[in-house]
């Protein structure tokens, strides 16, 4: 599989589990699949509340398997234009590529809300700090 950018390839792998239109904003069949029920129901959730850009910031973590180990990403996404606001890669799990990703994205503007998951890189004081 391809990507023509990272905004394809970020929004690929943030909602493989989730299905989504675009001009609904939000897909009413994803609250009856049994899998991912309630990481469907928190997207949809900030998809339908998003209603402006910068308004809603979604922050992951994804793993890019590589032919001798795996790369990581972090991404911050605009949930309302799904726009990659900010990326940074990393051959390691270090903190310091995380809060990268927030600086670069705090630098081009700021959002009212900020979503992750509870990982230890977004529960981390350093991290916390920033919001």
């Amino acid at each position: 599989m391809s990507f023509p950018n990272v905004t394809s390839l970020c929004v690929h792998l943030f909602s493989a589990n989730w299905v989504v239109k675009r001009q609904n904003r939000v897909d009413k069949s994803c609250f009856n699949k049994k899998d991912s029920v309630q990481e469907c129901c928190a997207l949809s959730f900030f998809l339908a509340l998003a209603d402006r850009p910068n308004h809603i910031w979604g922050i992951d973590i994804t793993y890019i398997r590589l032919q001798h180990g795996w790369l990581y990403m972090t991404a911050v996404l605009d949930w309302y234009s799904r726009y990659v606001v900010s990326w940074v890669l990393s051959q390691t799990l270090e903190l310091e590529f995380v809060l990268a990703a927030v600086d670069n994205a705090l630098l081009q503007a700021v959002s009212e809300i900020r979503n992750s998951d509870q990982g230890s890189h977004f529960t981390s004081p350093r991290y916390l700090e920033r919001l």
